[in-house]
């Protein structure tokens, strides 16, 4: 940075210079002219070295800016945007002053008019000469300063800008060099033509044509002087537009680089874009980087989410299948429910008739213990009659025609009982055989609701009570069961004492055949009836309690059928309700099984989009 803060000041050393030497030359000259023998060049050249110094030590004070460290400043914003302010006011100011200075010196020559021996008309033309070249130099300051400045910038390869600093320097440079150059070229020609005009008096022809071709020659190399400050300035604009329009083709090349950043080159409207497009590359290198680890995540993700898709659509295809399948047993079911419900309706209705049958017994029963009390009382007063006849009508009294059709009709009551009891019995066994299909159904439907998973977990409950329900069933037509083996082994030995009381019957009717006419034989006959029928009243007591204990069962019996109604009722209720809630289920895949079409669709959608984004952040580099 050092090393530039030394090429200003000798910039402003070698303009000050050359002013000074331009403006001797002609003063020289023109003296040469005016007056050859007379004047003293002496204050003119002691008054240039003290020129020469003042200048040189106001526009060199602004030199040292150029050793400031501006990359370590660029963390503290407020201090880089005053030392940038700073620096970018530096070619300016030093343009004022030594034009301010030099015009001053110029001036002053008015007063050395008699030392010199020059004549006023001479000497103000000669002034606004040496000010086009005052100013002339100060513009070459001017614009080698500023390029400097660019120069500096770009050693220090700053990439920051500050964005409250907003002073139009390219704009005051378009006016100012373009200004200057007019109003030095106009000052220059308007005092060589003034010179020219005044000249003429003091010179012979051949002197006048030498001076005004030395004159010409002046304005000439002045004009190039003119046009190589116009190219370096051109030159050094160009340098600034390069370094923005580089990264501004690589945002818009096809890789579209934003690694790349402009080196800050000038401290005005450039240098500002070149800043704002920096932090507009840097925001969007982030951006990019972090769109494209988004959008690794997103292809991940778009990944999974295409095969989640493809897994739900099998899921939901074998759900339907499931569905349809469980919906299928369901009417299978239901058909089997409606089935069983008429078998045990039927039942239910032979239970009723078992009923009738049982209170039917009962009363023949107590009827006929009634006719055997009052048998038993009639051969009490027989035997009382026939006391002296005992030995013959005891047997007869006992074989007792009455007897005999009292014990057939009640061995005929007994078998009918037995056959009522087996009918009983088949019945139990059906409703057995009923409940353990129902039971083997709920495990069915049980097992189709597990396949369904958490749609089927409704009908995993009903399929439960109906579980429930068989189990119960089975309970009760196993009490049933006992119930009605304990009814069978009573009549087994109500028949073993009826086949008893019918053989004894039989020996009655071969004794009255003997001896039909013997007192003694009818007496002990009646003895024997009478204990016969003591017998038979109580095996028809005994009879008539199996009776009551056999209408009480079939009362448990049809309370319990009762039951199983209700059940079957309710199960055909549910089996009703859950048909209902599988073709709602059906519905509800279908539906789902549309939306997972959908829901692949834009899976792949989905994954087509990644792959165009992924194709287009592939044109940034970052």
């Amino acid at each position: 940075m050092k090393s530039h803060s030394a090429v200003y000041r000798m910039l402003i050393a070698i303009a000050s210079i050359s002013f000074l030497l331009a403006a001797l030359v002609f003063i020289r000259l023109t003296k040469n002219v005016v007056s050859p023998n007379e004047g003293n060049l002496m204050p003119v050249l002691l008054s240039a070295i003290v020129y020469l110094i003042i200048v040189n030590f106001a526009s060199g004070r602004n030199a040292s800016t150029f050793d400031t460290d501006f990359p370590s400043l660029q963390g503290n914003q407020n201090e880089y945007r005053k030392q940038l302010d700073h620096f970018g006011r530096v070619p300016l100011k030093t343009l004022l002053v030594f034009i301010l200075i030099s015009a001053v010196w110029s001036s002053t020559l008015r007063f050395s008019c008699a030392t010199l021996g020059m004549r006023t008309d001479v000497l103000v033309p000669l002034i606004m000469l040496l000010i086009s070249v005052s100013m002339l130099a100060a513009s070459f300051i001017y614009v080698i300063g500023d390029n400097n400045i660019s120069i500096t910038l770009l050693s220090g390869k700053l990439r920051e800008y500050p964005v409250n600093l907003k002073y139009p320097r390219q704009r005051n440079k378009n006016f100012i060099i373009p200004f200057f150059i007019a109003v030095m070229t106009i000052f220059c020609a308007v005092a060589i033509q003034q010179l020219q005009i005044n000249l003429r008096g003091y010179m012979s022809l051949e002197n006048a044509g030498k001076g005004n071709g030395m004159l010409y020659a002046f304005f000439t190399a002045y004009l190039l002087i003119v046009g190589t400050l116009i190219f370096l300035w051109t030159k050094g604009n160009s340098l600034i537009y390069k370094s923005l329009m580089k990264q501004l083709e690589d945002l818009t090349a096809s890789e579209k680089n934003l690694a790349g950043r402009i080196n800050v080159a000038s401290i005005d409207e450039l240098g500002f874009i070149a800043g704002r497009v920096n932090e507009f590359c840097q925001g969007l290198s982030v951006s990019v980087v972090e769109l494209k680890e988004a959008q690794k995540a997103l292809t991940d993700l778009g990944s999974e989410l295409h095969s989640s898709a493809k897994d739900s659509a099998e899921a939901i295809a074998r759900i339907s299948e499931s569905v349809e399948e469980v919906s299928g047993r369901m009417r299978d079911q239901a058909g089997s429910v409606q089935e069983s419900s008429g078998a045990v309706e039927q039942i239910a209705r032979n239970i009723e008739s078992l009923e009738d049958l049982i209170n039917e017994q009962a009363s023949s029963v107590t009827e006929a213990s009634a006719s055997i009390e009052e048998m038993v009382g009639n051969i009490n007063s027989i035997t009382a009659s026939t006391n002296k006849m005992a030995a013959r009508f005891s047997e007869l009294l006992s074989a007792s025609e009455a007897g005999k059709e009292a014990q057939a009709s009640s061995d005929i009551r007994i078998k009918q009982i037995a056959e009522r009891s087996k009918a009983l019995f088949d019945a139990n066994q059906v409703i057995a055989g009923i409940a353990a299909q129902t039971n083997l159904l709920a495990m069915n439907a049980a097992i189709e609701a597990a396949h369904a998973g958490d749609a089927g977990r409704g009908f995993s409950v009903v399929a439960d009570e109906i579980r429930s329900l068989a189990e119960t069933s089975a309970k009760q037509s196993k009490n049933i069961r006992q119930e009605i083996s304990s009814v069978q082994k009573a009549i087994e030995e109500l028949v073993a004492a009826s086949r008893g009381s019918e053989a004894s019957y039989g020996k009655v009717v071969n004794l009255i055949t003997e001896t039909g006419g013997l007192a003694k034989e009818l007496e002990h006959a009646m003895a024997e009836q009478r204990n016969g029928s003591m017998e038979i009243l109580e095996a028809l007591r005994a009879m008539n309690s199996i009776t009551q204990q056999v209408q009480s069962g079939s009362k448990e019996m049809t309370s319990g059928n009762e039951t199983v109604l209700g059940e079957i009722g309710r199960l055909k209720e549910n089996t009703q309700a859950i048909g209902r809630s599988m073709s709602a289920m059906k519905d509800a895949s279908e539906n789902i099984n549309r939306s997972s079409r959908r829901f692949n669709e834009l899976a792949d959608g989905t994954a087509d989009t990644i792959l165009r984004m992924d194709e287009a952040l592939k044109g940034f580099r970052t």
